[in-house]
């Protein structure tokens, strides 16, 4: 079994884990952004 060490010879999975990474981010920034303002306009709406 042979392996090749390098961006290029492994450009495909070295994509998919840029991919991931950056969806991992964009959930994680929604989550700290989107959720606490929904909790919010919640308890704003529940106490009217």
């Amino acid at each position: 079994m042979t392996r090749t060490h390098g961006i290029r010879p492994n450009l495909g999975q070295f994509l998919w884990l840029v991919t991931n990474t950056i969806f991992v981010g964009l959930a994680v920034g929604v989550e700290r952004t989107v959720v606490p303002l929904l909790g919010t306009i919640y308890t704003m709406w529940v106490r009217c």
